[in-house]
């Protein structure tokens, strides 16, 4: 399987190197340094079309085994397996969602510390020196 994500990966990288190229192609009438030539993204084609091939390779080989091993099972045993498929994939939904909540918490969490921070104590001291500041200033101008 981690071959299979390696190679789904690198025809990704690929595909996403020859839109950037044909897109900067298509954008500029000169061609920069960093530029890909026609020969260099003929390359590349070529290799994103050997991935593929490649993935589909081992998706054929896995789907074989997986029919192989569904046709030999009894029928009990497939209904147990699957149930123990869809538990797994509720557990990961669930998983999942549980994650989105706590981060979404957190936020929430983190917003109101950041928006509350400074307590009432905090403001009133603020407040004091300020109004001790303006009666001072205005004593030195005359108007207390």
């Amino acid at each position: 399987m981690a071959n299979r994500t390696d190679l789904a990966a690198e025809a990704a990288r690929i595909d996403a190197e020859i839109k950037a190229a044909e897109a900067s192609d298509a954008e500029e009438d000169e061609p920069g340094d960093d530029a890909l030539g026609p020969a260099e993204i003929k390359k590349l084609k070529s290799e994103r079309t050997r991935a593929k091939r490649a993935l589909k390779a081992i998706d054929a080989s896995l789907l074989a085994a997986a029919r192989q091993t569904l046709d030999t099972m009894k029928e009990a045993d497939a209904s147990t397996e699957a149930v123990g498929v869809l538990r797994s994939r509720i557990e990961s939904l669930v998983a999942d969602h549980f994650a989105e909540i706590e981060r979404s918490t957190l936020a929430w969490y983190d917003n109101l510390v950041n928006k509350y921070a400074t307590t009432l104590r905090d403001l009133e001291a603020e407040r004091d020196t300020a109004a001790a500041r303006l009666d001072k200033h205005l004593q030195e101008l005359g108007y207390a």
